[in-house]
C-alpha cells in the first residue's frame, strides 16, 4: 500500500513516517496541504494520512479535493482537534478514520489495516469486472468467428 502523509509538524511527520516504514508501507511526506494535493494529482497513492490544520490548504479541503480526483483513495485524519464539526465534515467527505493526536501506534496500524482491507476489496472488485469483460470479449470473438465461417 502506497501512502501519502500530509503533516505540517516535522517531528510528527517523521515519527509517523518511521512507524509506517517500520510496518513496511511505502510513504511519501508533504508538509503543506497544497503540496499534498499536487502529489495526489500525480496519482499512485492508495491512501492518505493527513492533519486537519496545515498551511497552504487545510486537511478537510485537501481530502475533499483528493477524493474528487481519486474516489478509491482511503483517507485517515490524524488531528489534534477534537471538534465534532471537523469529524462530521470528514465523514461527509469519505474519510474512513478520524484519529486524535496523540494516538497510539496500535490505533494507527489498526486504522491502516482497515484501509488495506478496503483497498484489497476494491482491487478484487476491479479484477472481477476485468474477468467478466474478458469473458464477454471471448464470447463475442467466438461468435464473430462463427458468423464469418458461415458467411
Amino acid at each position: 500500500m502506497r501512502l501519502l502523509l500530509a503533516e505540517d509538524e516535522l517531528a510528527m511527520a517523521e515519527a509517523v513516517a518511521d512507524i509506517l516504514t517500520y510496518h513496511q508501507y511505502s510513504v511519501d511526506t508533504a508538509l503543506r496541504g497544497d503540496d499534498a494535493l499536487r502529489m495526489i494529482q500525480a496519482g499512485g497513492y492508495d491512501g492518505v494520512i493527513l492533519d486537519v490544520m496545515m498551511p497552504g490548504m487545510d486537511g478537510l479541503e485537501l481530502v475533499e479535493r483528493a477524493m474528487a480526483l481519486h474516489p478509491q483513495l482511503q483517507a485517515i485524519i490524524l488531528s489534534g482537534y477534537d471538534t465534532f464539526q471537523y469529524a462530521q465534515q470528514a465523514i461527509k467527505t469519505g474519510v474512513m478514520e478520524y484519529l486524535l493526536k496523540p494516538c497510539s501506534q496500535e490505533e494507527l496500524t489498526s486504522a491502516l489495516e482497515r484501509a488495506c482491507r478496503a483497498v484489497d476489496r476494491q482491487r478484487q472488485h476491479v479484477l472481477h469486472l476485468y474477468g467478466e469483460r474478458q469473458e464477454r470479449i471471448e464470447r463475442l470473438t467466438c461468435r464473430l468467428q462463427e458468423i464469418q465461417q458461415h458467411a
